[in-house]
């Protein structure tokens, strides 16, 4: 990451090229310096994947969310900055995650909060334009949940599998999310996201 993940990243930095040299060490500060080192980064990595993602931390929940968070980091060792994180969450690592095989839809979601961060991100002579337009389809309902978790409500969702078409529009601040007629698939298979969400910003 660019920026250091705490206060001993320098001193870890310093015994791992020692011992590389050949220079005699403390191996146990080196361990424990790594150690907090990969703490601290799990810690920056989720913070910056919850804000990406909100609705799907939220559906989650803040625990789980973490320490999926903190898997990706020990398990993707490659990752060493946040868009790298963010790009292999949106790629659908979450929906990977055997835990998370009763949540069909997760991915998705998650697909779609990319989208929608993405529109957000846009440069400033981009966001300058009237407005950015992004076009999204799903054989998941994940609109809905959406639009369930911004209104701050809370209990239980249905997600039927239905196919979905949407336009997703940002503005400045502003995400507007306008669906599309689109064709059922012969079978629609129906499910409930039982899951207690807090609403934005809680």
């Amino acid at each position: 990451m660019k920026h250091d993940a705490d206060d001993g990243l320098e001193g870890l930095r310093r015994a791992v090229a020692a011992r590389s040299l050949g220079i005699e060490a403390d191996a146990g500060l080196t361990d424990v310096l790594l150690a907090r080192y990969r703490r601290a980064l799990g810690r920056r990595v989720s913070d910056a994947l919850r804000r990406r993602f909100p609705c799907s931390a939220d559906m989650l929940g803040r625990r789980c969310f973490r320490t999926l968070a903190q898997r990706l980091v020990v398990e993707r060792r490659e990752v060493i900055t946040l868009r790298q994180a963010e790009q292999i969450v949106s790629g659908g690592w979450l929906g990977q995650q055997q835990e998370l095989q009763a949540l069909p839809w997760l991915g998705e979601l998650v697909r779609m909060e990319s989208e929608i961060a993405e529109l957000m991100a846009a440069p400033l002579a981009r966001r300058a334009l009237p407005m950015n337009v992004r076009y999204f389809r799903s054989d998941w309902d994940v609109v809905r949940i959406y639009e369930w978790w911004r209104s701050g409500a809370q209990g239980t969702v249905q997600s039927p599998g239905a196919r979905v078409a949407a336009i997703i529009m940002g503005r400045p601040e502003r995400v507007c999310i306008v669906r599309l007629p689109c064709l059922q698939p012969v079978r629609a298979l129906a499910t409930h996201a039982g899951l207690l969400t807090t609403p934005p910003g809680g």
